[in-house]
């Protein structure tokens, strides 16, 4: 077993136990598990939510350790295999830090969790963005639009444009986050309207391949 698996294995047995240590204490209590774009709370979840988040990290885990060992291409595979593994490693440790950002609330800590959320989600935009062009053709991780996964020509040009998509997209994320009175504005141009390019983008590169044939 590699040591960052080790390591995230280690990190979500703590959320079951820290989870189920609240859980005994608080059975019939409701948690906090939707907040506005104001970072209030808007909605509550019965308690059993705090082994929820942890049960599912546990899955995104699980599903991440299946894909390199089913995917056909072997060889293409172990050429991004350490950027797939950045990929699942800042995924999961999103989650754990959600989970903890639930926990808070009901120790007492007073916080805006758009000011606490945002931001982490932003790098992880940035992030993906910087290490999306080293992505080889796959079906598991990437851009895969139709047209990608039809050629590789177009897959290469599809992540290194949905690259600085991605990194523009976590600026949207982290304006929308900061300045929540035009959230809606911010969230949903950066977000669909990033998905919305990318995939315009890979159909026209994709036709323009065609044509050259």
């Amino acid at each position: 077993m590699k040591l960052e698996d080790a390591l995230l294995l280690a990190v979500i047995g703590l959320t079951f136990i820290l989870g189920a240590l609240i859980y005994s204490q608080i059975p019939n209590a409701t948690i906090p598990a939707h907040w506005n774009e104001y970072g209030v709370v808007d909605g509550y979840a019965p308690s059993w939510f705090l082994l929820f988040i942890p049960l599912l990290t546990a899955g995104i885990y699980a599903l991440f350790w299946v894909i390199p060992r089913i995917t056909t291409d072997k060889k293409s595979w172990k050429e991004f295999a350490k950027y797939y593994d950045q990929t699942r490693i800042g995924i999961i440790l999103l989650l754990v830090y959600i989970f903890i950002l639930t926990l808070l609330p009901l120790q007492g800590v007073s916080f805006n969790m758009g000011y606490a959320i945002f931001p982490v989600i932003a790098v992880l935009f940035v992030y993906l963005g910087h290490i999306m062009p080293h992505f080889k053709q796959n079906y598991f991780i990437g851009i895969r639009t139709p047209w990608a996964l039809d050629n590789k020509a177009v897959w290469d040009k599809t992540q290194r444009r949905g690259g600085k998509v991605f990194m523009l997209m976590g600026l949207g994320v982290f304006l929308a986050g900061m300045f929540p009175e035009y959230f809606f504005p911010l969230f949903m141009g950066a977000v669909f309207g990033g998905v919305i390019y990318v995939f315009a983008y890979s159909y026209f590169v994709w036709k323009k391949v065609k044509r050259k044939k």
